[in-house]
């Protein structure tokens, strides 16, 4: 017995050991300080306790010790079982990473795994030759549904049947903007060829997300733009960190299968991921109740400011100096991507995602609603983007124009999106989406 129980210490002792080496290594090549996380100190002074207990430990200690580490075994498995049937409730896992564990239960319930590149959809099909990229923030990477039930996915499979070969590649990252997708469009230009990139433009926070002063991240953290003299969008020098951190995580997945190792168990370990789902909801109440007044008009737009995060200050009639600059520099970043595609030989595109505030199904019904409410107009920004796509010859699919054209309800908007029409797209929302990519840019003959 005693031989036994030495023999399980040391065991696990030494697998945190190579864990360990493998999570610096990792950090290592994913451009962070080989220390960085409490994991590489954690699991090396767990190795170190456990190896010492197997030989200063009397048999009776070590027994219990190993029934401890049993016991956690067993508990994750059964944290494990409750993940996949989709019962475990407030965990949130969606570390990008090769075959990441992606669990959601903050908004919607996403629960897959991310693909050999890291990206939350499907496998691509490298081998049909008409590749699409669709390029976005997290409406497309959408860990609010499961992988096979986001738009891109869906658009995928309404053209695979078309004849040319096509193949829809769903290239969607959480908290970003435009100015990241100009890297994602590079990477995907270099890794898998495609024909086409459409960009989805999320009309209710990249406006925002193209300004420091009005996003409030610090641009170390954050990938910002600045104009030049002649309008042209040039990268903010300040975001060089944040550029090259934000390139490394996407090419992580490209990179030796050994590298990922720490990163994809770590995202599968939901004992981990709880601890850290617990730490981060701390942290965001903090977060919030530490918030400056946003200076919204009406109380109905604060609310959904503190509650989800939705800014309305693009919408503002008439716009501020602030948000007209951060429109201008989006739209000199959507300039350049236009022209990275021309030179080298991809089609591009644009589709705008409306964003609708609680105040807009408060105080509307049926089908003859508008979008200017109160002090804001939740369209006007679309109008602008398709105003500039159609200057500069750009195929342009405005969601919130065909909305109203449409004469769609307010009840047919609201199941579009989650959390009672001001989330992110719900299933619904993303076959709507899908749809209508294919019949504006793909029609049947």
């Amino acid at each position: 017995m005693a031989r036994f129980l030495r023999r399980v210490l040391l065991g696990v002792s030494g697998a945190l050991a190579i864990f360990t080496a493998l999570l610096v290594v990792g950090n290592v090549a994913a451009g962070a300080p080989f220390h960085t996380g409490a994991l590489v100190w954690a699991t090396p002074i767990a190795a170190a306790l456990l190896a010492l207990a197997a030989f200063k430990l009397t048999t009776r200690r070590q027994f219990l010790l190993v029934f401890l580490l049993v016991n956690t075994l067993l508990l994750e498995l059964l944290l494990e079982a409750a993940g996949w049937l989709g019962v475990l409730p407030g965990i949130t896992d969606k570390d990008r990473c090769a075959y990441g564990r992606v669990y959601w239960t903050a908004e919607g319930r996403g629960n897959s795994i991310r693909n050999r590149f890291g990206w939350y959809a499907p496998a691509f099909d490298l081998a049909a030759p008409h590749r699409i990229a669709v390029i976005g923030d997290s409406l497309v990477e959408a860990v609010e549904v499961h992988r096979t039930r986001n738009a891109a996915t869906r658009l995928g499979d309404l053209l695979r049947s078309r004849p040319g070969g096509f193949a829809v590649l769903g290239l969607g990252a959480h908290g970003t903007a435009p100015a990241h997708s100009l890297e994602i469009l590079d990477y995907a230009t270099r890794h898998f060829t495609p024909r086409e990139a459409i960009f989805v433009l999320s009309i209710g926070s990249d406006i925002r997300e193209s300004s420091r002063a009005l996003n409030g991240l610090p641009p170390d953290a954050f990938i910002y733009f600045g104009l030049d003299a002649s309008g042209r969008a040039v990268p903010d020098p300040a975001s060089t960190t944040a550029r090259e951190n934000f390139m490394r995580s996407i090419e992580l997945p490209h990179s030796n299968p050994l590298v990922q190792v720490p990163f994809i168990l770590r995202t599968h370990c939901m004992l981990l991921q709880t601890a850290r789902s617990m730490r981060d909801a701390v942290s965001l109440r903090r977060r919030l109740a530490a918030r400056p007044d946003p200076g919204i008009v009406g109380d109905i737009e604060r609310d959904d400011f503190f509650r989800n995060g939705f800014d309305p200050t693009p919408f503002a009639i008439p716009p501020s100096p602030e948000s007209q600059r951060a429109l201008a520099v989006m739209l000199a970043e959507l300039r350049l991507a236009k022209e990275t595609c021309d030179a080298r030989g991809v089609v591009f595109r644009i589709v705008t995602v409306p964003h609708f505030p609680t105040a807009f199904y408060r105080t509307q019904t049926g089908a003859a609603w508008t979008a200017q409410v109160g002090a804001y107009d939740y369209l006007r920004p679309e109008r602008d983007v398709a105003a500039f796509a159609a200057a500069e010859s750009i195929p342009c699919l405005a969601l919130g124009t065909v909305m109203s054209a449409e004469k769609m309800s307010v009840d047919d908007i609201r199941a579009f999106y989650l959390l009672d029409g001001v989330g992110h797209l719900s299933e619904r929302g993303h076959e709507f989406v899908a749809a209508q990519i294919a019949r504006a840019f793909y029609p049947t003959p």
